[in-house]
């Protein structure tokens, strides 16, 4: 017996902003006659399937193999650290014997990541990498359809999909063409002489369309969506309901590092009509008893590699509502600036952003006083707003006298008051305005509670954006600790 040690594992670390795993069980005894100095570098067999599924990304050597992975937030690894092999020329991964099994670094780099896709390149079979995963962790699984599996939140924090590939390896193309999937697609290739070879590529193109894709790339050019790194950590469940949604449309967020809250919104700059980002000073007076919880906007915008100019005035994102030169706030801003007069307040606003401002009343009874849970811009000359009849005659005044200044039309949106017994002081149950535009849709808070109006709420915001794609998501766990999906975002 001989024994094999892994080459690579060390030279390709995790990071904390990965996304997806590969995963694989371990290279050959040999490896001085590799074509490549990397994982599946004997054949490059997967590097060959992913070129030609994705022919905008590089693979054609081992440091474009690794900067594509880095750009794409993917981790590679392998199950087995070292094993023995009764030759050197021994192969399959079923014939491998006294396993040392890496689940130390794997554990930590799932937990200390934000992977929830994990993509097998062999499965259940005897020391498959799918099985020894699973069994190192005492994991359940069964293989649906698609051949993909759950792994369950409590495993590792959050909930990921685990993903068993058609294996890369040429020896394993024989035992694929009597697969039933290919046979099921076999007319589709019919006329080819390497049918098998093209199916791989097919399904492969499949499976990483979120990591590889040249359409990715196109969004993220175009806008991009940020939440707090902290969300997935501290709200699995509520990041796995929004990743089903921006899986989708392929959208792939952008994750905060030091932030010190899932608020986003509230410490990251505001976009001027120009394109250019102002970053306000973020010192609001709700967590004036809870240091620990403000994020500082130059350290995220510093460790994030985002540029800003920068003002002195307090101003929270989810206080402003800005489109073109419009912008519209609550009074909120002016206690939080004392003691600075209003009138300088306003002065500064309107220099730095570019804008004519409009103010109402901030609700005495909401803890942060933002505009994002009672009005929303639309667009040029529209906007929406909570339910007038059902509010305080305080706040309806305020608003109808800021309108009568501004003289947009405005549709009204339902809203009721939650009364349940899990309603937490913050809760913010029953706010339909702080809805989330991105790209192609809108993700609409729904609360599936007794007493909502969830239908009538999908009915408006359906007929302000007809040309949209409705997404409605309940996040309920983060919604009772005081805001909603446009609280936990920012789009650049």
């Amino acid at each position: 017996m001989i024994k094999t040690t892994h080459q690579y594992i060390d030279q390709f670390p995790y990071r904390q902003s990965n996304t997806s795993l590969i995963l694989g069980t371990i290279h050959p005894h040999k490896t001085d006659d590799f074509k490549i100095n990397f994982f599946y570098g004997n054949k490059v067999t997967i590097w060959g399937i992913l070129a030609e599924a994705f022919p905008d990304q590089k693979f054609d050597s081992r440091t474009s193999i690794e900067k594509t992975l880095r750009k794409n937030n993917v981790w590679i690894s392998d199950i087995i650290l070292s094993c023995e092999r009764a030759h050197d020329s021994v192969t399959q991964d079923a014939l491998l014997e006294n396993l040392e099994l890496n689940s130390e670094m794997i554990e930590e780099g799932i937990r200390n990541s934000l992977i929830t896709e994990i993509f097998f390149t062999s499965g259940f079979n005897k020391n498959g990498a799918a099985k020894l995963f699973c069994d190192v962790f005492s994991i359940k699984s069964e293989l649906d359809s698609k051949r993909e599996f759950k792994i369950d939140a409590k495993y590792f924090g959050r909930e990921i999909v685990g993903k068993v590939l058609f294996s890369p390896s040429g020896q394993a193309n024989i035992g694929i063409s009597n697969n039933k999937e290919f046979i099921k697609q076999r007319d589709k290739y019919v006329n080819s002489t390497r049918a098998v070879q093209e199916f791989k590529v097919d399904t492969y193109r499949k499976a990483f369309h979120n990591q590889f894709s040249i359409q990715k790339s196109k969004k993220v050019k175009s806008s991009q969506l940020y939440l707090s790194k902290l969300l997935i950590k501290e709200y699995p469940k509520v990041w796995n309901t929004i990743k089903r949604v921006l899986d989708k449309y392929q959208i792939s967020p952008s994750f905060l590092e030091v932030t010190n809250d899932i608020w986003c919104r509230d410490y990251m700059p505001i976009k001027t009509s120009k394109g250019e980002l102002v970053q306000f000073r973020y010192e609001p007076s709700y967590l004036r008893n809870n240091p620990q919880l403000q994020s500082d906007p130059t350290v995220v915008n510093t460790s994030n590699n985002i540029s800003a100019i920068y003002s002195g005035i307090n101003l929270d994102g989810g206080n402003i509502e800005l489109l073109g030169d419009t912008a519209i706030l609550t009074e909120r801003i002016f206690k939080e600036n004392l003691p600075l007069p209003k009138e300088e307040v306003i002065k500064n606003i309107e220099k730095v952003l570019g804008v004519k401002s409009y103010f109402v009343r901030d609700m005495t009874e909401d803890m942060t006083g933002h505009i994002d849970g009672y009005l929303r811009i639309i667009r040029e000359g529209l906007l929406v707003v909570n339910e007038l009849g059902n509010d305080f005659k305080y706040i309806r005044d305020s608003f109808l006298k800021m309108n009568d200044q501004l003289g947009w039309d405005y549709v009204e949106m339902p809203w009721f008051d939650y009364r349940g017994k899990d309603k937490t002081p913050e809760c913010a149950i029953g706010i339909y305005t702080n809805f989330l535009v991105f790209d192609e849709i809108v993700l609409f808070p729904i609360f599936e509670v007794e007493g909502n109006k969830d239908n009538e709420a999908l009915e408006v915001i359906s007929k302000l954006y007809p040309e949209k794609k409705i997404e409605p998501i309940n996040i309920n766990e983060v919604v009772m600790q005081g805001g909603l999906i446009n609280c936990i975002s920012w789009v650049n």
